[in-house]
């Protein structure tokens, strides 16, 4: 493993080094949270403190918001999108497999178009939402909107929630590539009704996330039992992971953007002098550490291999379609029809810094031989 360079941090991050030496030490409250014994409340206290911690990096009112700890993003999209007789759902053709699923499960669902650089279709949100809510006036919209595109790396601008929001329109944020990514990533548009995470994308342990909800959103627990966090997500909480998830973040504070941009831009520098390959996530729009490109000529699961045999970790198109040949979605949406399955991408994190220069020693021969 240890001759490996790993370029796939949008598929899952390293874990921290505070939450290894954290693990290391092995001294971690292992008591159920709920229970009313010492330990318990040792345990419920850890919880607490990182659940202020949350709100606090995200500059978020408790009295506006609550906030629920679950197993990922995926769990929290099939949490919030329960749809009622005559419901539309919008989401865009290149969102996470989670969203694009919820669309099996509205009768009203629309696809919204993207453009070339993956911007969403502003004026067809508009247009979908006047005309479903002129036809069923008592039903709702519920839209998904993927701030970062998990395999381009391109940012959708949120400014324009405010125009869109109203009484019967409801907003999730699949948040889950915007931490220590782009620029302000702790600071959440206010017409947003959800946002959720996913913390194995930031350096925490796996099989855990969290969501902010707006008080008051009618959201329907997807698991039921016992009333854990006010009812609305059942099942014991896990501190340990719970504790990951404030070191992480607490990590994040000092994420090397910048310099991780200016790697980027250097592994773009290779692509674009090869003409076999095509950019395509634009550099002006795109989070800091995200690479996607294709191959004019050559599918991805091939050229995938002369990327490992020189010890590079990458992938073709989203993590969550590895080892498929599926033509990537994003791509589709984005009107790359003929290269949709020679998509790869190069997601780059912090460790990489101290291998700059091997890596891009590396990713030059592989290029080249592409």
């Amino acid at each position: 493993m240890n001759s490996r360079i790993y370029l796939d941090y949008n598929s899952t991050s390293p874990l921290a080094k505070s939450v290894i030496d954290f693990l290391a030490k092995g001294d971690f409250s292992y008591a159920n949270p709920s229970s009313i014994h010492k330990s318990g409340k040792d345990a419920r206290r850890l919880i607490n403190q990182v659940t202020n911690q949350i709100f606090q990096t995200f500059h978020l009112d408790p009295k506006v918001y609550d906030l629920y700890f679950h197993s990922g993003a995926t769990e929290f999209i099939n949490t919030f999108f329960q749809f009622k007789k005559d419901d539309a759902y919008l989401f865009s053709a290149a969102d996470h497999k989670a969203a694009l699923k919820q669309g099996e499960k509205c009768k009203y669902a629309y696809p919204i178009s993207i453009d070339e650089n993956g911007v969403l279709d502003i004026d067809q949100i508009k247009e979908r939402i006047k005309a479903h809510l002129k036809s069923y006036p008592h039903s709702r919209v519920l839209i998904n909107i993927q701030w970062v595109n998990s395999e381009t790396g391109i940012i959708q601008d949120l400014s324009f929630l405010k125009e869109i929001k109203q009484e019967n329109v409801f907003i999730h944020i699949d948040a889950v590539q915007s931490p220590g990514k782009i620029d302000d990533w702790q600071v959440l548009n206010e017409y947003a009704d959800a946002y959720s995470y996913s913390a194995h994308k930031f350096g925490a342990l796996k099989g855990l996330g969290f969501s902010f909800c707006k008080v008051g959103y009618p959201l329907e627990p997807l698991l039921i039992g016992g009333d854990q966090q006010a009812g609305n997500r059942a099942g014991t909480e896990n501190p340990l992971g719970v504790m990951t998830i404030g070191l992480a973040l607490e990590e994040l504070k000092h994420y090397p953007r910048l310099e991780i941009r200016k790697l980027k831009d250097e592994v773009i520098n290779l692509i674009k002098s090869n003409e076999n390959l095509l950019l395509v996530s634009d550099p002006q729009n795109s989070n800091a550490n995200t690479i996607c490109f294709v191959d004019k000529h050559n599918r991805a699961d091939g050229n995938l291999i002369k990327f490992d045999l020189q010890g590079l970790d990458i992938s073709s198109g989203s993590a969550c379609s590895a080892g498929s040949v599926e033509p990537s979605a994003a791509l589709l949406a984005m009107g790359h029809e003929q290269y949709a399955q020679n998509g790869l991408r190069i997601s780059l994190g912090p460790d990489n810094l101290e291998k700059k220069d091997l890596i891009l020693e590396k990713l030059k021969k592989v290029i080249a031989s592409l």
